[in-house]
């Protein structure tokens, strides 16, 4: 029987109110009361915040006169709950039959550490995942099942689930999903398939003899993939059922598809559908029971925990009734700091603490608890928040004076919030602000402002907010701050924008840069940055002298930037290798560098490596010197964790194993040290900052909920006191790729128990995470909306029936929140450029790297945390051109590419007929494409741009170079049209793959063309009419848009 829990008093800290100060106090006090130092235990949830909390406690006794206990508070426990709980199991190692000396896996090292444990497990699997992902859509969502089972073992491990028990969670997740489906159709799935396929075979026929309207193309479309699909004998995607059921033609041509309608809307019934589901559930979490099990025992082979492992066996500690007598002599208090970040796991920690320690302190504020996303259980922490106290006879502290906002803000924060808390259970005293601690002395004009962002697309919307920050700086009277016991005007420091996602947060910040304002940001990964890709050859050719793409990157660098034909001419000479090492003046010193490899570290060579280069030099004399030496000091400290992670997996440390796993890694650019740059991220990483003014963006985008994915379920309402009782995962897969509506499964799944749980709990945490955004300013808030649109994003807050929270029009005075007026600035703002000063950012690259530096905030399409991709729409423009044999695709490429640039279709048919000749002749490809099918590729091209921009100007191969986000970008553009609007890109792709394949290839492309258009923009001041993928060899164009969310 598990022994009772001891007091835990809780404190309830709204948003700054001195919920740190207050811990201080409280454990100095308890300590002042009789509490031994060395049995304190005190856990955050980052290093830098426990030795925060350290060093205030110490310094407070110090203070206090009290230094013999400050000293013995070096012995307690105060850390991260993974340090504490390390402690823990090394202290119990002998109980737990483990080795104290268990190396700790980095957070950043585990999904290695694990794909490499579990390889065996997943190969097994592969090829009947694979099938079933590409049938059930899972690419078209840029979901990878590996990624899924990865995360099915990180949720059963944080809840205590056993692999044992994952074939019941596999059964009651097809149960409840089968449920949504309508009853089985009584025709099998041979009949419903040849239903499907003898209409779709009818519609094609009829459709080849009549000209169909512009508006059946994607109806269209959707028949030739199917087409193709079934005479490979292959299954059709779920997706693409859904899409015949629903074709969205003119009148006109509604007969055309209606039979094939027929025959695809027996999907929803369809008995396949339902095995496909079963399958893939059943097969995901048989995957994962392997995978895990394996996992296990690849670290206890070696000696190895991560942080679930130390948490885990440190909650086994203190559960065994033999450890409570030592325990009790260990553990006397326990100060629990964040308790609303905890996963159930870490909860399970405390409430055992609890049983143990004499007093218990849970200090939180349940109002922001935004981390659901990372396994943390909201509806837990806040029952733990409201219970626990009462439960123990303990004592509920709140903190409620606002020791960060101006009155006017918390007045704002009180009727905005209010309401919503309320209504998930928190009391009014215990989410309201009761006062600030300071006054509006000194603080003119509103705390609250509006600006409504002209534009139409996301870019425009991030450069108007840019003109709304560079508005504000140019009048900073207007906007006040308070500093010390006085007040001044507004700096670029005191300001930061809070983004919904991390595509957002790039295109702010490339917006403000484009200002010439300074940005502190996450900017893409570190080896982007030229001084550190300068290091990285140098290692690689240390490491490896026939590495000649190693010496060629060099050259390029150190290379003059207006001249490039130096280490190209040196490529093309009888010794490339010698020629190119001419040109690195330093490349016999690193040659000398390569003899020492066997009696230094990776870290030694790469400390030398940065000296014999001079690249600390070169990197200064390119400009933003402590930017870049701040890169260098990363590449150092990258190559120290490398040295360390080899020492704890006990793997020798070599410079071509540093050289492989800072490949294999992206490691990302320390931010901005700059005191004076604006501040830009997403409003989960806000959480405990604070500025004098922040700005809250894209509250036009409305919160979303899915009860498809993977979530854990609980049995009843969450117990605090046995946390992880009743627990089991719910794994949902929708089975419609980006088909969302009309498909059955979307209005019974939103109507379930589960989607309206689902629903509610987003709701929550769209709440809670608005809640972070407002109360982070100190002197002035503003609120923006795009485009128009309404603010969506604060639909949430509407509890009670009507708009809770009314926003101002332009020139309108005040922001309205339950009937009562806020004063507010309203106003209209647009997008600002103006070049960076010239000592600030000099030209430094060559072209050839043009790829690299374009992408200073580069945004990968799969690494999104806000939901959204690139939408294609796919013209055909004729038959794929024929082929002889087996070409390289690759100088095929290159020579239709060199076609399309040189072809002139005014000129007679004899003349382009020679020129096509000649060029597949120069390339060596004359044998696989004969002139005329390269002629007919080109003439589809011209056709194509006519139909599409018939007054336009057509340019080819145009050279780019411009700055973009404050770095060069410098390429060259295939194609590029003008007309009277704007301007268009196209970029020529050799791309020979299957139909079904083209869309992903030509979405893949999406950031190169958005880059480039930045690039054009930035220079024409006109607008991108959009971005196109031209693929000749299978006769299609491919318009992509970056900014576009998927259905």
């Amino acid at each position: 029987m598990r022994r009772p829990m001891n007091r835990v008093d809780a404190t309830l800290a709204s948003a700054g109110t001195g919920k740190t100060h207050t811990l201080v106090r409280t454990i100095a006090r308890a300590i002042a009361d009789g509490a031994d130092p060395s049995r304190i235990v005190a856990t955050t949830f980052t290093v830098k915040a426990a030795g925060e909390l350290v060093e205030r406690v110490r310094a407070h006794l110090v203070a206090e006169e009290r230094v013999d206990e400050a000293v013995e508070l070096l012995g307690a426990r105060m850390g991260t709950v993974n340090s504490v709980s390390g402690r823990l199991v090394s202290e119990f190692a002998m109980e737990l039959g483990r080795s104290p000396a268990s190396e700790v896996i980095p957070e950043e090292s585990l999904p290695g550490v694990f794909a490499t444990a579990a390889d065996e497990a997943i190969a097994g699997s592969a090829a009947a995942l694979n099938q079933l992902s590409e049938v059930l859509g899972l690419a078209e969502r840029d979901l990878d099942w590996r990624s899924q089972v990865l995360r099915v073992v990180e949720l059963a491990r944080s809840n205590g689930i056993e692999p044992e028990r994952f074939a019941d969670c596999a059964e009651r997740s097809v149960r409840g999903l089968l449920a949504l489906l309508p009853d089985e159709a009584r025709a099998s799935a041979e009949d419903l398939d040849a239903d499907l396929r003898r209409e779709v075979g009818l519609a094609i026929a009829a459709a080849a003899g009549t000209t169909l309207r512009s508006g059946s193309a994607g109806a269209a479309e959707a028949l030739r993939s199917a087409e193709d699909i079934l005479r490979r004998g292959d299954e059709l995607p779920w997706s693409l059922w859904a899409k015949l059921s629903k074709p969205r033609t003119p009148k006109a041509d509604e007969a055309i598809f209606r039979a094939t309608a027929r025959a695809a809307a027996a999907h929803a019934g369809h008995p396949r559908l339902r095995r496909d589901l079963r399958r893939f559930v059943e097969l995901s979490f048989a995957c994962a029971a392997t995978a895990m099990t394996a996992y296990q025992a690849h670290k206890a082979e070696r000696g190895l925990v991560d942080f679930v492992d130390q948490e885990a066996l440190a909650l086994e500690v203190l559960r065994d009734p033999s450890n409570r007598e030592r325990l009790r002599e260990t553990i006397g208090h326990v100060f629990v700091d964040e308790v609303q970040d905890s996963s159930p796991l870490q909860v399970a920690l405390f409430a055992e603490m609890a049983r143990i320690a004499s007093r218990s302190v849970w200090v939180g504020d349940p109002k922001q608890s935004i981390y659901g996303f990372r396994g943390t259980d909201a509806g837990l922490t806040l029952s733990a928040a409201r219970e626990a106290a009462a439960d123990t006879g303990g004592s509920t502290e709140l903190l409620s004076t606002s020791w960060r906002s101006r009155p006017g803000l918390c007045d704002f924060v009180n009727d905005a919030f209010v309401p919503a808390f309320e209504a998930t259970g928190l009391p009014r005293d215990g989410t309201a602000f009761s006062g600030a601690a300071c006054d509006d002395a000194g603080l003119a004009g509103p705390p609250l402002s509006v600006w409504h962002l002209e534009g139409r697309n996301r870019g425009q919307f991030a450069a108007a907010v840019a003109g709304g920050v560079v508005a504000a700086l140019a009048d900073p009277d207007a906007w006040p701050v308070r500093e010390g016991a006085g007040v001044r005007g507004l700096r670029s420091g005191d300001v930061a924008v809070l983004c919904r996602g991390n595509d957002d947060v790039a295109e702010v910040a490339s917006a403000l840069s484009r200002c010439g304002l300074p940005v502190a940001v996450a900017r893409g990964t570190l080896f982007d940055a030229p001084e550190a890709q300068l290091v990285a050859s140098a290692l690689r050719w240390v490491a490896d002298r026939d590495d000649r793409l190693a010496l060629v990157e060099m050259a390029r660098l150190v290379g003059d930037p207006s001249d490039q034909s130096a280490w190209l001419a040196a490529l093309a000479s009888a010794e490339p290798d010698a020629a190119l090492a001419a040109l690195v003046p330093f490349a016999d010193a690193l040659d000398g560098l390569r003899g020492r490899q066997v009696g230094s570290t990776p870290g030694e060579i790469v400390d030398a490596v940065i000296l014999v280069t001079g690249v600390v030099d070169v990197a200064c004399r390119w400009g933003d010197a402590a930017e870049r030496l701040h890169h260098l000091e990363a590449v150092r400290g990258a190559a120290a964790a490398h040295g360390q992670e080899c020492a704890r997996l006990r793997s020798p440390a070599t410079l071509a194993g540093l050289v492989a796993w800072l490949a294999a890694r992206e490691t990302g650019r320390p931010r901005s040290q700059d005191p004076d740059a604006v501040q830009v991220m997403t409003y989960h990483r806000a959480k405990g900052l604070e500025w004098p003014v922040v700005v809250l963006g894209q509250l036009e985008r409305e919160s979303r909920s899915s009860p498809f994915g993977l979530a854990v379920e609980c049995e009843g309402e969450p117990a605090w006191r046995d946390p992880l009782a009743n627990r089991w995962l719910r794994l949902w897969v929708w089975p419609y790729g980006r088909q969302a509506k009309d498909v059955h499964m979307d209005a019974s799944a939103a109507a379930s128990v589960v989607g309206l749980q689902a629903a509610r709990v987003a709701r929550e945490e769209a709440v809670r995470l608005l809640y972070v955004g407002m109360t982070r300013p100190r002197d002035h808030l503003v609120l923006t909306v795009a485009g128009g649109r309404p603010p969506s994003a604060l639909d949430v807050l509407d509890v009670g029936g009507g708009t809770h929270v009314r926003l101002p029009a332009p020139g309108e005075g005040a922001v309205t929140v339950g009937g009562r007026p806020h004063p507010a600035r309203s106003v209209a703002v647009r997008g600002v450029e103006r070049e960076r000063a010239a000592d600030v950012a000099p030209a430094h690259l060559p072209a050839s790297l043009g790829a690299a530096m374009a992408r200073p905030l580069r945004l990968r399409p799969s690494a999104a945390s806000d939901p959204g991709g690139s939408l294609v729409v796919r013209t055909e423009l004729g038959g794929r051109l024929p082929l002889v044999g087996d070409p390289d695709m690759d100088l095929l490429g290159e020579a239709l590419h060199a076609f399309l640039a040189c072809d002139d279709p005014r000129l007679g048919e004899g003349p382009r007929r020679d020129r096509a000749r000649a060029v597949l002749g120069r390339w060596g490809v004359s044998e696989s494409l004969a002139p005329a099918d390269a002629m007919a590729a080109s003439d589809r091209l011209w056709a194509f741009l006519r139909r599409r921009f018939p007054e336009a100007r057509v340019r080819r191969e145009v050279p780019v170079h411009a700055l973009v986000g404050g770095q060069e970008v410098v390429g060259r553009v295939d194609l590029l049209v003008e007309d009277g609007e704007g301007f268009a890109i196209f970029d020529h792709k050799s791309f020979p793959g299957r139909r079904d394949l083209w869309e992903a290839r030509a979405a893949s492309h999406a950031p190169q063309l958005a880059l480039y258009a930045q690039a054009v923009a930035s220079v024409t001041g006109g607008m991108c009419l959009g971005t196109f993928v031209h693929m000749p060899v299978v006769g299609v164009m491919a318009e992509v848009d970056p900014d576009a969310q998927p259905a």
